[in-house]
């Protein structure tokens, strides 16, 4: 289902089309919002606008959407303090990166996933030492991120051990194919997290 919509987004990304416009010429049963995103990626195959304006809006654009991101994984992760209390999140870690260096220490690892837990956890049932919140929906031919991600997914099972990846908007099968990497739409985690509260 991913794939015609991605290649209708780059087909029509010269016009700047609307999600509205990739849905009505693919007829996808996607959502509005997973379309949305597959269209930001094929956006990002345009040359850049170099202008000054062009660069502003840029700018702007960007900074709304990290705000975005950093909300949703920091209400994300509120909630996984339910599964474990003393987890890390990715800036905690930096300011004990920062202390060990500070003191000296030579063997540091600089690896910063979104969430370290203090120990082995389970979430939905995958037992985890690091976890990694995408706000958005993974798939495998989104350009310039597809490749990124599949290797800091790598890293950090080399360094932790295993973890879970969780995309805001679901993902595509067969997406991330890395020995001890799950992955997980936040509704799964989400539903997962509540029950076991219930209990």
């Amino acid at each position: 289902m991913v794939k015609p919509v991605f290649l209708k987004a780059c087909q029509l990304r010269f016009e700047k089309p609307t999600p509205e416009v990739v849905i009505s010429h693919t007829k996808t049963r996607l959502s509005y919002d997973i379309v949305s995103a597959i269209l930001e990626a094929a956006l990002r195959l345009l040359p850049p606008d170099r202008t000054a304006d062009g660069t502003l809006r840029r700018q702007e654009k960007a900074a709304k959407k990290a705000q975005r991101a950093a909300d949703a994984e920091f209400a994300f992760v509120d909630l996984l303090l339910s599964v474990d209390k003393e987890l890390l999140r990715e800036e905690e870690q930096k300011e004990q990166i920062r202390a060990l260096v500070e003191r000296g220490t030579l063997e540091i690892v600089r690896s910063t996933p979104d969430v370290r837990f203090s120990r082995e956890t389970s979430v939905c049932g995958i037992t985890c030492r690091w976890l990694e919140y995408k706000n958005t929906f993974g798939f495998r031919s989104s350009p310039f991120v597809a490749a990124k991600d599949k290797k800091q997914f790598a890293k950090y099972a080399s360094t932790f051990g295993p973890g879970m990846v969780v995309y805001k908007l679901g993902y595509e099968r067969n997406h991330i194919q890395i020995e001890g990497v799950h992955c997980f739409r936040e509704k799964e985690v989400v539903d997962w997290l509540r029950l076991l509260n219930r209990e």
